[in-house]
């Protein structure tokens, strides 16, 4: 049997930023802790560093080679305790096939719950029929999903119907989304974060990133999309990143809101600004950063945010073919 080095954590000081290498749901459930770095390899302490299955699932999420050492399970208990004070909530995700022969997407599906140390649950009737829609909504009633994932070659016809039964979904409201288009693979490296210049907050599509970044080294992308210019801008014709992150409006104080908490949870970002159609500029970011997930927020509540959800979501379900996270308003 393989002996593993031991080390007294009570003895050494370790950086936050280390120990948040791994996401708090994989550190509690294996007892484990990352403790240094020394930029190409990452050292872990386990409390029993010897079990392939633990062993396995801490480094399946980490994006560079582990160097496995034993610790003492209180000890490591301890220092999660201090950077995370209590066991986040297992989160729950729906899988709902279209066809019988969604087993590719199942795959995809398992693979992302996996990673996030989510349960799956599939649902066994597929289609889109009333029969298919009201088993559904009876499963999320159940269920109360935080995510369903879905394969859809017509996203917007079923985004409309998913909508329409919102009445019969009133105690939970719809889960998240996540639509995959049938070429999606894994794992998620690159993401671009859609971000709305007007509505209230990104709190839900910014805990998605902070998720998919603590599961496994991720680049994120920010792109805040503007209505046409002048359309709701007026003679506001030139702007700039520096000029909207100290922004009083909206959208400066979303930005300044991301820029903070990805700043805590150690995660980068790069801000990008693009200029003329909407749909132009998610396409031109699309087409040069080729992301791996895009995250939107869903239909906006009031007032002009309306042009975001409905046009531009609708516009990407008919000419994007990447998998898109669309969060739902509370």
């Amino acid at each position: 049997m393989k002996t593993y080095p031991y080390l007294e954590l009570d003895c050494i000081c370790i950086d936050n930023s280390v120990m948040k290498m791994l996401p708090p749901e994989i550190a509690y459930r294996y007892h484990a802790l990352p403790v240094a770095t020394d930029g190409t390899k990452i050292t872990v302490a386990m409390a029993a560093p010897d079990d392939q299955a633990a062993s396995s699932a801490v480094q399946s999420v980490i994006d560079a080679p582990v160097c496995l050492i034993q610790a003492d399970e209180e000890e490591i208990d301890h220092r999660l305790d201090q950077i995370w004070p209590q066991v986040p909530e297992m989160m729950k995700f729906l899988f709902w096939p279209l066809t019988a022969e969604s087993n590719r997407s199942f795959n995809i599906a398992k693979g992302i719950a996996r990673s996030l140390m989510a349960d799956l649950v599939r649902i066994d009737c597929p289609g889109e029929g009333r029969d298919s829609i009201n088993r559904l909504c009876k499963t999320i009633q159940q269920q109360k999903p935080d995510l369903l994932i879905v394969e859809a070659d017509y996203p917007s016809k079923l985004c409309k119907k998913l909508s329409s039964q919102k009445e019969h979904i009133t105690e939970t409201g719809l889960p998240d989304l996540l639509i995959l288009p049938s070429d999606a693979t894994l794992p998620i490296k690159k993401l671009l974060f859609l971000l709305s210049d007007c509505g209230a907050g990104s709190e839900k599509e910014t805990s998605w990133v902070i998720r998919l970044s603590q599961s496994r080294h991720v680049d994120v992308t920010i792109l805040p999309v503007l209505p046409p210019v002048p359309l709701c801008y007026g003679s506001f014709l030139h702007h700039n990143l520096a000029s909207l992150l100290v922004g009083n409006d909206t959208l400066g104080i979303n930005m300044r809101s991301i820029s903070n908490q990805f700043s805590r949870e150690n995660i980068s970002a790069n801000y990008k600004l693009r200029d003329g159609d909407p749909f132009n500029q998610v396409r031109d970011e699309i087409l040069l950063s080729d992301p791996d997930l895009i995250i939107l927020p869903a239909s906006p509540r009031q007032g002009r945010d309306f042009w975001f959800s409905t046009d531009l979501a609708g516009m990407l379900f008919k000419c994007i073919t990447k998998p898109i996270l669309i969060t739902q308003q509370k």
